[in-house]
């Protein structure tokens, strides 16, 4: 699910100087009982948080507003496309997760007694156990790789991130107030990186040097803290404005989301002949060839009899 019409709406709104509750109720956004939208889908994270960074910041919430929806609507173009991509071998998935069945009916049409021989007899009983524990691991396998295709993202994006920070230096603040601000509000928002930028805000507001502050913060996993270190060392530097530094690395951070999920994708279309080779191939062989066999093999030895 997208941004949706209500926030646009109350973007609109903002912009034309309602105060924020009167935005949201006038735009049909629920607002909680801590004052923030209720927004579902992707976007909730990134909505939220500019919420709250305007909320507890001072941040005018139509500006940094405005920037996180430009970017969702940009991260959700490509989950779009990533969702295009998937459909093909999604449907795929599906329907050779039929194989197996496919070949019980193939064997019951080709020679009803392997049908017999299937579910009637010891031997048929076993290969029906065979093909049903390779079809579930088939199954659950082609699950497993169309889940993990493109790995759902937790916490706040880096490109959502990035943008907060954006709009906060574009508010006025100063760089160490603002990687505090955005740092309390992404750790907020359950991302333990957003402790280590707001650290790092902290640090240089108590004049550390510049490498050691980021050095330190690079020690937390994640990838946050080197690309807003990356994009801010130069206008930090130079004395210039890290508004167009920050814009390019938001952009940057979303193209290089997109070609990751489009690789993840591209790589699924091998991955997922694992499941079909190892699992469902063999578990279509055992319940639909093999007793197709020894059906036949069985009725020559009654006859030699």
């Amino acid at each position: 699910m997208g941004l949706g019409v209500e926030v646009a709406d109350a973007v609109a709104l903002l912009e034309s100087g309602l105060p924020p509750e009167r935005a949201w109720a006038e735009a049909d956004v629920e607002v909680g009982a801590d004052g923030l939208p209720q927004v579902h889908g992707a976007s909730t994270v990134g909505i939220r948080a500019a919420a709250q960074l305007a909320r507890d910041g001072g941040v005018p919430l139509a500006r940094v507003l405005r920037r996180i929806v430009e970017v969702e609507r940009e991260r959700q173009e490509a989950r779009d496309a990533c969702e295009a991509a998937l459909a093909g071998p999604g449907m795929s998935a599906k329907v050779l997760a039929w194989l197996p069945l496919a070949g019980v009916g193939l064997a019951a049409l080709l020679d009803p007694r392997a049908l017999g021989l299937l579910f009637t007899t010891p031997f048929g009983w076993v290969l029906l156990t065979v093909g049903g524990i390779l079809t579930m691991l088939g199954r659950a396998w082609t699950r497993s790789l169309l889940r993990d295709a493109v790995p759902s993202p937790s916490g706040v994006a880096t490109p959502v991130a990035l943008a907060l920070i954006e709009a906060t230096l574009a508010a006025g603040m100063d760089l160490p107030g603002a990687l505090m601000r955005v740092g309390r509000v992404v750790e907020d928002a359950g991302d333990t990186e957003g402790a280590a930028l707001a650290s790092a805000g902290a640090s240089l507001a108590r004049g550390e040097p510049w490498a050691r502050v980021w050095a330190t913060a690079a020690r937390v996993d994640g990838s946050l803290a080197p690309v807003v270190e990356r994009a801010l060392r130069a206008p930090h530097r130079c004395g210039a404005s890290a508004a167009p530094a920050l814009r390019t690395a938001t952009d940057e951070a979303i193209r290089t989301t997109r070609a990751q999920a489009q690789r993840a994708v591209g790589r699924l279309g091998v991955t997922l002949s694992l499941p079909l080779t190892l699992c469902l191939l063999p578990a279509f062989v055992v319940v639909g060839i093999v007793p197709m066999i020894a059906a036949v093999v069985g009725s020559v030895e009654l006859s030699g009899l």
